[in-house]
């Protein structure tokens, strides 16, 4: 079983990302039990998340993508270990956010603190 998009915890239509990280939190605790589970960490240039980079008139750098990203992608890598994460790109739906380019360094900077052994499985080898 994968999730997409790491279950893209909703920030807009009246959701609020505050009052929805935890509810969010708790589930994937929840799913991260099941050994069959994995996550596609990604996705979160969707608008629906409602961090409004794609209303800017400049688009983000990938340390801001770092530092609004950064908290829900640990929190997933953490909680479901290195070996059930696979890094993605949602492109072309990530676009109105960032270039791929931009995505993929906030990824890489996000990750830094995994060995590249753990990286390299992370953006490549669980994909397989």
């Amino acid at each position: 079983i994968i999730i997409n998009h790491m279950a893209v915890p909703l920030g807009i239509c009246g959701f609020n990302r505050d009052e929805v990280r935890p509810v969010w939190e708790e589930s994937m605790k929840r799913l991260a039990k099941f050994k069959n589970v994995f996550v596609k960490v990604g996705g979160f240039g969707m608008r629906w998340l409602g961090f409004g980079f794609e209303e800017r008139q400049k688009p983000p750098t990938s340390d801001e993508l770092v530092a609004a990203w950064g908290p829900y992608i640990l929190f997933v890598i953490e909680t479901f270990g290195v070996d059930r994460c696979m890094m993605e790109s949602n492109s072309p739906m990530d676009k109105p956010t960032c270039s791929y380019t931009v995505l993929f360094n906030a990824l890489k900077k996000i990750t830094r603190c995994y060995s590249k052994e753990d990286r390299w499985n992370m953006f490549k080898l669980n994909a397989k």
